[in-house]
């Protein structure tokens, strides 16, 4: 029963998400584990206008308030894993 509720609560939650955080969900979610450096290079390919670092970083660590992702590391050595 906790495991559902706990997917029910993620799965919420992703459906929620703006189009930005959405996409930097996404990339992360399909890469498993990636580094910053690549997270930020495919999120500006991807995405149609994109936002400054500056906000990306107050995104992912609103994803990670979320519980939908996780991190490794700090500075240029911060991994983003999908959880």
């Amino acid at each position: 029963m906790e495991n559902k509720a706990y997917a029910d609560m993620h799965a919420h939650r992703v459906q929620e998400l703006d189009t930005d955080k959405r996409l930097l969900y996404e990339i992360i979610q399909e890469a498993g584990e990636i580094d910053a450096g690549t997270l930020h290079s495919r999120y500006e390919n991807q995405a149609q206008d994109p936002v400054a670092r500056s906000a990306r970083r107050k995104y992912l660590g609103r994803l990670g308030d979320y519980d939908l992702i996780d991190t490794t590391g700090n500075g240029k050595g911060k991994r983003y894993l999908g959880s």
